[in-house]
Order: structure tokens, then sequence, then C-alpha cells
């Protein structure tokens, strides 16, 4: 599985790093960092939960 962000349509609302702190991160309040791009697939409920949740569409998984 791999994860990417499209940075132009992410807006950090944080809801993806609230859902998988683990993967997603944001950092000075404005950027959102992908911590692990290949997450292990125990984290692949969560993940999806997250790209689910984005408000923007931002996050893609695929694998």
């Amino acid at each position: 599985m791999r994860v990417s962000v499209d940075s132009g349509r992410c807006v950090c609302t944080g809801t993806c790093a609230f859902v998988a702190p683990q993967v997603f991160a944001i950092e000075n309040h404005s950027e959102l960092v992908v911590l692990r791009p290949e997450p292990d697939e125990s984290l692949r409920d969560l993940v999806l939960d997250a790209e689910e949740q984005c408000p923007t569409g931002a996050i893609q998984v695929t694998g």
C-alpha cells in the first residue's frame, strides 16, 4: 500500500492525523507530513478511513 497527498488540495484540517497518527502529522500548524508513505498492512483500515474522511479528497491510497 502506498499513501500520497495532493498538497494543492490539502487544507490541513488534521482529520487524517487524528484518524491515523501513525501515518499522518500536521507540522507547523500548516503542513501535512506523511510519516509512512508505505505503511504496514496492519494500518490499512486506518489509512482508508483517513482517505475517506478527508474533506478535500487530497489523500490517495494505492495498492
